[in-house]
């Protein structure tokens, strides 16, 4: 369905997520006009896992080669959400790349922005707190165009991966 409105777009797409790959972003830029102006929010380079920031780097790439692109980064981002159009919005727990649209149990809500009625004041809030900054600041890691297949793993996030580290037996359940 997301190519599929993407396809379709006519003026924006604003994409809003922590964990943005490569895999998700030429998905995204391969379907998406040529004229479309893209809103690209995500976490910073230093906020992310080590063998992550690759991946990050190529999705920024990629999303730049295909112009009007914005980039905007918060520290503390969570959210994962996609407006198309301010029509169309995907909400939920994926993350935009590729093991956690493939692999991973996730539940992301699909609908007319119209039957959600504060997604927009959402978005724009998230868009006020972060930080605009140019994809220069994803540096030369990894070029447009450039394939990288994807996250092998779930825990993404430092913080949480340092924590289930003290913990013996830990692990993340997969139902």
């Amino acid at each position: 369905m997301l190519r599929a409105d993407v396809s379709v777009a006519r003026n924006n797409l604003q994409i809003i997520g922590p964990w943005i790959d490569h895999y998700f972003a030429d998905i995204v830029t391969k379907a998406c006009p040529k004229k479309i102006k893209i809103r690209v929010l995500t976490r910073p380079l230093p906020g992310m896992s080590p063998d992550f920031i690759n991946q990050a780097c190529a999705a920024a790439h990629c999303f730049n080669s295909h112009g009007g692109v914005e980039f905007a980064i918060l520290e503390s981002l969570h959210a994962k959400v996609i407006v198309v159009d301010e029509m169309v919005a995907y909400c939920g727990s994926a993350n935009w790349y590729r093991y956690s649209l493939e692999s991973s149990s996730e539940i992301v809500l699909y609908g007319p922005v119209a039957s959600m009625p504060t997604i927009l004041d959402e978005v724009a809030s998230l868009w006020s707190l972060a930080q605009p900054v140019n994809v220069s600041v994803f540096g030369k890691a990894a070029a447009a165009g450039k394939t990288i297949t994807g996250r092998a793993k779930e825990v993404l996030d430092p913080i949480a991966a340092a924590k289930m580290a003290q913990v013996p037996g830990s692990f993340i359940l997969k139902r």
